[in-house]
């Protein structure tokens, strides 16, 4: 009788890729939860959706390392990341990009409302440090930067891309339908803040 293969039993060299592979995945995963579980929304995700998670982590995120006195971002440009400060501090200001509310849209998608500047409402001047976040606005409606950012002594940022995330949970039904529950909570709060001016800074929901 020949020997025979069992249909999974695989060759040294795919044992090493698949290894290879699932290192990376963990590794990225490892690496990036910590500061990602400061989110709330974020580490539920990480408790409910392992696979997805994982997929976020590996797909949806990547890093990014700033020279000291780099700029970020500033004032006026399309946002499509939401930024995670890794190490390092960043200095972000509205000193010149106040805004406000000028007239809504109803809320479909990630349509949201228009805004002009304004000169009458309080600036904003923080350092944001390792576990802080900027920019989570882009993830859930049309967003373009309302202030200006750099870093300080140089410092290592996580880039959550908008568009991947959603290309991530389109597979993924029940995680669709929690983004979906969360972006109009998050957008309702968003609205709810423009009393007080756009920032793109983390935003309290109810």
């Amino acid at each position: 009788m020949g020997s025979q293969r069992h249909p999974l039993c695989l060759t040294p060299t795919t044992n090493y890729y698949l290894l290879k592979d699932f290192l990376y995945r963990e590794l990225c995963r490892e690496s990036w939860s910590p500061l990602l579980m400061n989110h709330d929304f974020l580490h539920g995700l990480q408790l409910r959706y392992a696979v997805f998670y994982t997929e976020l982590c590996v797909e949806c995120i990547s890093d990014w390392n700033l020279a000291p006195q780099e700029v970020l971002f500033s004032s006026g440009r399309k946002c499509s990341n939401m930024l995670f400060v890794a190490s390092g501090e960043v200095f972000y200001s509205t000193s010149s990009s106040s805004t406000r509310r000028t007239a809504e849209q109803p809320i479909h998608g990630k349509d949201f409302h228009t805004v002009m500047p304004s000169d009458d409402l309080q600036l904003i001047d923080q350092t944001l440090g390792p576990g802080d976040w900027l920019c989570e606005q882009c993830l859930w409606t049309p967003w373009h930067y309302r202030g200006r950012a750099e870093s300080l002594a140089g410092a290592t940022m996580l880039c959550l891309s908008d568009d991947k995330l959603q290309k991530a949970a389109s597979v993924h039904k029940e995680v669709a339908t929690e983004l979906v529950v969360y972006a109009r909570l998050f957008v309702s709060a968003l609205n709810a803040a423009l009393s007080d001016g756009l920032s793109d800074l983390p935003i309290v929901l109810p």
